[in-house]
Formats: structure tokens, C-alpha cells, sequence
């Protein structure tokens, strides 16, 4: 079975984090406004250098891709 590409395979950098003591929080509407500001703040400063764009996801980790890590801004 072929696999569906979307780019050409080069390097790239899967980015993968967890909010760490998030479940803990009273206020989900507002952690989940917060986080995804957090995603659309991310997607801007990493734009030229996506594959994927961030995501935050329901099991409160944002993922994305960086199709040339090389580009990525300076921590």
C-alpha cells in the first residue's frame, strides 16, 4: 500500500508538548481560549517554517510540524 504524501519528504521537526497540570484547572473555557491564542501566536511566529500548523488538542497538548527546522526562530 502507497503512502498519501502531502509534501515532498525532507527533514522536519515534529513538535509535540504537554500542558503539564492543566486538568487541575477550574476554568476550561478560559484555558481553552488561552491555549488557543497560544496556537495562533505559535502559527504567526513559526509561518515560514511549517509543514503542519500547530494545534491545540483536547488531551491538552499542542502539536505541529516544522518542515524546515532551520527557519524556526531563535528560542
Amino acid at each position: 500500500m502507497a503512502i498519501d504524501r502531502r509534501r515532498d519528504l525532507k527533514i522536519i521537526a515534529v513538535v509535540s508538548t504537554d500542558v503539564v497540570g492543566s486538568r487541575r484547572l477550574t476554568d476550561r473555557k478560559a484555558f481553552a481560549a488561552a491555549m488557543r491564542a497560544v496556537v495562533d501566536r505559535l502559527n504567526k511566529l513559526f509561518a515560514p517554517a511549517l509543514a503542519e500548523p500547530f494545534l491545540y488538542t483536547a488531551g491538552d497538548s499542542i502539536e505541529g510540524a516544522l518542515a524546515d527546522p532551520a527557519q524556526a526562530p531563535p528560542a
